[in-house]
């Protein structure tokens, strides 16, 4: 059976997952690739190296969203959500996004071993940059989901 999620599956998919695939288009060119994100209810946040995703979106903050979960049976669940693309380059706004990644992040994994560093620099937090990569949330002003129940 198909159908629509409603509202508060929609953020219980957005809230426990942490692997979604970000699309962004400049020009005559799209472009969707997969990342990690943090989600507080209101924006996604991640980071990323700069590059071709954040060029484009850069030149066109207009973003879609897309995070999905399979379940063994071939039930699955997608949500879909369009933003805004914001870089954060306030330190301590930085520091509150990548908080919010992190403890995302850390529900699935665990292990502090197998967390990744996500950005943050070793002995960094002495200095005004302690990230290597751009910081950014998208600002969601639409959210859709659908499902199929095997």
């Amino acid at each position: 059976m198909f159908g629509i999620l409603k509202d508060k599956e929609i953020e219980n998919l957005l809230h426990t997952q942490v692997l979604g695939r970000i699309g962004c288009s400049s020009g005559e060119r799209m472009f969707v690739v997969p990342i990690n994100y943090g989600y507080d209810g209101k924006c996604l946040y991640a980071h990323s190296k700069e590059g071709m995703k954040i060029d484009m979106m850069r030149a066109n903050n207009n973003v879609c969203f897309e995070v999905d979960k399979l379940e063994a049976d071939g039930s699955w669940s997608s949500v879909i959500v369009w933003g805004v693309y914001e870089e954060i380059k306030n330190i301590r706004s930085q520091r509150a996004a990548m908080k919010i990644f992190t403890e995302q992040m850390a529900r699935l994994i665990p292990d502090p071993k197998a967390m990744p560093s996500h950005g943050f620099v070793s002995g960094a937090e002495k200095t005004n940059n302690p990230f290597k990569s751009v910081v950014f949330k998208i600002r969601i002003t639409e959210k859709t989901g659908r499902f199929e129940n095997k």
